[in-house]
């Protein structure tokens, strides 16, 4: 197929991904729904060969497991007598190349984190009866925010049907991953995928696989070394190689990789929840002592893929990150209802966190971390209504570069019009601002230096802000799992920082500005639960806001147009949510549910 082709009449191919034996992978455009997608094209037509029937079951297996960790299947066709596939479009890199660039291993942390969501995604499969047989590191996409994605289930096998593609005896798999009742030509079963989980967890850690060949002469003779290593060694422990592993994460790779499939874990979810003790551990090791003076400072994990924003009355966007590179946005004006999503490219970089605010009539800004680094661009409404670009990524009419790297959050405020705040989490050294006062139509806005701003001791792991009033802005913080907030004024500058109690630990926040002189702060809990309260008054407590369906990954908030406001969540399964509360303290005040922007 050419650059070009449209396939369907709907899916237009337009960047060359890769090519194999098997097929062609594209990135290509669905002229239907406007997003991108990512396109395997079969290369054979022979549609009654084994390879055409394991492409087909590719398409059909993933499709009935809704999991954030298995690569979303949205369709499957024929074109010119050829079949193909339509996946959501991955960007990042997959586990392979991510270890190639690490040949001494990942981190531990890093490593069991990816092992807790391998294992969590193969209890999903496993649960609907399918066994994947083919794990390996090629096999699993690694996206922005280390959010793993197991793909290619063309040797799956769905052990609740009867028949088989595979005839009995064959051996079936990647020679370095393959469990020992792979290597004899046993039925599928659960305990395969465990052994190949231990394969892949041995070598994040290390950097090596368990059992390697050396350099034999032939393919066939790698592939008898293999087998009989695979058959009868025992691996040398994870710890005698990386001495930083836990003796007890050493272990739990060597069970995975027990010859008999009765001598490793019961099943993934048993291995998801011994991963997760393990990190338990290892993040309270880390943990500084107690004692006099400040606590030292340590990244944080990017918890900001989501904004919200409104230039006008009745207006409401809502952005999210599209994988590393751009970000999508939504809008939704009173005479129009919500537009479709947009795909907008961003500075370039593996985008992290996005921020955005309205600082002007019709004006907005957006922010975007990548790379590390902050980038800013902004963009206002002419008389005509069109939309226009005020300066690329990362310029805002300002030649000094950001300066910050090692951004892991930021956050957007504008106390009054024109008047501009950004604030950003420098994992590194703190919590820092910067404000300028942009004029529409004009490059030459001076910005000031970054200035830190106070915070309270302990980990500071998400922030948000909003404007309480003309010349009076908030400043909310999760320290520790817990909600602070600070307010300032133009008059007295920062105040102090006010612990807002809650009894369960919280992991990211957002604001609105639902009317004049009143801010509402919303929370996510580590258990998924949302909460919200007003800034003021300081007695007023959290109180509990029904989620929508699925876990909650993130959230965002805007005020716009007369006492309203918008919360917007975004699942682990990246669809967003959004509700809207109108007349924000009136009787008449109420939630009206939640409400998907799904394609």
């Amino acid at each position: 197929m050419d650059c070009g082709t449209v396939l369907t009449g709907r899916f237009r191919l337009e960047e060359l991904l890769g090519s194999g034996a098997a097929g062609e992978v594209w990135r290509a455009r669905d002229l239907k729904l406007q997003r991108d997608v990512a396109i395997k094209l079969m290369l054979g037509p022979d549609a009654g060969s084994v390879a055409f029937r394991r492409f087909r079951r590719e398409a059909t297996l993933p499709s009935g497991m809704q999991h954030p960790g298995i690569a979303v299947v949205h369709d499957a066709d024929h074109h010119q007598g050829r079949l193909f596939i339509v996946t959501e479009l991955l960007r990042g890199q997959d586990l392979g190349q991510l270890l190639k660039e690490s040949p001494a291993g990942l981190a531990v942390a890093r490593a069991v984190d990816l092992g807790i969501q391998l294992a969590e995604a193969l209890a999903a499969a496993h649960a609907h009866g399918v066994v994947h047989r083919d794990l390996k590191p090629a096999n699993l996409f690694v996206q922005s925010g280390d959010r793993l994605k197991i793909c290619d289930f063309g040797l799956a096998r769905d052990t609740t049907v009867t028949g088989s593609i595979t005839q009995p005896g064959m051996i079936l798999g990647t020679p370095s991953y393959m469990s020992p009742e792979q290597w004899l030509g046993e039925d599928a079963s659960p305990g395969m995928d465990l052994y190949a989980t231990g394969c892949i967890l041995y070598e994040m850690l290390t950097g090596r696989l368990p059992f390697d060949a050396g350099t034999p002469a032939t393919w066939t003779a790698m592939l008898a070394i293999l087998q009989a290593r695979h058959l009868t060694e025992v691996p040398v422990p994870p710890r005698e190689r990386t001495p930083a592993v836990p003796a007890r994460l050493s272990d739990l790779a060597l069970c995975l990789l027990a010859k008999k499939p009765a001598g490793r874990p019961p099943d993934a979810a048993a291995v998801a929840e011994a991963l997760r003790a393990i990190r338990d551990d290892l993040q309270r090791a880390a943990r500084p002592a107690a004692g006099p003076g400040p606590r030292p400072r340590r990244a944080a994990a990017p918890t900001a893929p989501l904004a919200c924003a409104s230039v006008a009355g009745g207006h409401i966007e809502v952005m999210m990150l599209a994988g590393t590179e751009g970000y999508r946005s939504r809008n939704c004006w009173p005479e129009a209802g919500w537009a479709p999503w947009r795909e907008d490219p961003g500075p370039g970089g593996d985008a992290t966190a996005i921020a955005a605010a309205s600082h002007n009539d019709l004006a907005k800004t957006i922010v975007m971390v990548a790379g590390g680094e902050l980038h800013a661009r902004q963009w206002w409404r002419d008389e005509h209504g069109r939309w226009l670009t005020l300066a690329s990524w990362g310029d805002l009419g300002d030649t000094r570069p950001f300066t910050l790297h090692g951004v892991s959050d930021i956050a957007l405020a504008s106390p009054a019009p024109g008047h501009l705040e950004v604030f950003a989490l420098d994992g590194g050294r703190g919590l820092w601002h910067r404000w300028a006062r942009p004029r529409r139509g004009q490059q030459d806005a001076r910005w000031s230096l970054w200035e830190p701003v106070p915070v309270p001791s302990g980990q500071v792991s998400a922030i948000a802000a909003g404007t309480l009033e003309e010349g009076s802005q908030v400043l909310v913080s999760v320290v520790d799992g817990a909600v602070h907030g600070c307010a300032w004024d133009r008059k007295a500058g920062w105040g102090s920082w006010a612990r807002l109690a809650m009894s369960r630990p919280v992991v990211d926040v957002a604001c609105a500005s639902p009317a004049p002189r009143a801010l509402e702060l919303f929370a996510l809990d580590a258990d998924g639960g949302l909460h919200h309260r007003p800034w003021r008054p300081a007695s007023a407590g959290w109180q509990p806001l029904p989620g929508p369906a699925g876990p909650v990954a993130a959230i965002a908030a805007t005020g716009y147009g007369t006492r309203h406001q918008i919360l917007a969540a975004l699942t682990t399964a990246g669809t967003v949510h959004w509700s809207d509360n109108a007349h924000w303290g009136t009787p008449q005040a109420r939630w009206s549910g939640w409400h998907s922007l799904a394609d």
